[in-house]
């Protein structure tokens, strides 16, 4: 495994780390009593971009992506929306010594991989679908074309063309075990009464949102 030296700017500046030393013993923040913590991440340019050409990848090195296999790690899942899978051929599989690692903790070596899709078909011969040792959850519409899924995976279908959010919440919250969910990067048009509705019921939910909102400015939004 090659060494990744890093800088670490907030909160307490330090220079020159080891990566894979400064993340051996990261765990997920404790959440309030009887829940669990989720954490986020995200990719993002100096100037606000989250794409380069259409994909996020080619906004990475592979100091990032080890940084994301180290955070992906000290959760129980990982999820992300099919146009991912589809641009990037997504996939949060950890390598071997951090499975190792989850195992001699006495957690599964891998967490459980989620996607979100919609109505159209869903590529299957993506890495996503590969791993055996990985518990999958798929989500689709009710007219999505239902793939042949490898054994392992899971497949939730919605009652109406696009997975609603107040539904996929109330699916994923029927889960079992000990965990809590946090929304992050949601378009303000999908924040109605049935998402917030499901969040205001549910204890795995945290209780907040993070709406995204572009620039009133023609001339930021063209430079953008």
């Amino acid at each position: 495994m090659p060494s990744f030296r890093v800088d670490r700017l907030w909160p307490d500046p330090v220079f020159d780390l080891d990566l894979d030393e400064a993340f051996a013993s990261v765990v997920p923040p404790p959440g309030p009593p009887g829940r669990p913590a989720v954490g986020l991440n995200m990719v993002t340019s100096i100037d606000g971009r989250a794409q380069l050409a259409g994909r996020s990848e080619g906004l990475s090195g592979r100091a990032d992506r080890r940084l994301l296999q180290l955070y992906r790690a000290a959760y129980d899942a990982v999820g992300s929306g099919v146009g991912t899978l589809r641009a990037d051929d997504f996939h949060s599989h950890l390598p071997a010594d951090l499975a190792a690692r989850r195992m001699a903790q006495e957690r599964p070596s891998q967490p459980t991989a989620v996607v979100i899709g919609g109505s159209a078909a869903v590529p299957t011969d993506r890495r996503w679908f590969s791993h055996a040792d990985q518990p999958r959850i798929l989500v689709l519409g009710t007219n999505a074309p239902q793939p042949d899924l490898a054994a392992g995976t899971e497949l939730l279908i919605a009652p109406g063309r696009e997975p609603e959010p107040g539904w996929v919440l109330e699916r994923l919250a029927e889960l079992p075990g000990d965990f809590r969910m946090r929304l992050s990067s949601l378009e303000a048009a999908e924040a109605r009464d049935d998402l917030v509705r499901v969040l205001a019921s549910s204890p795995r939910f945290c209780p907040h949102l993070h709406l995204c909102l572009q620039s009133g400015s023609d001339r930021i939004l063209l430079a953008m």
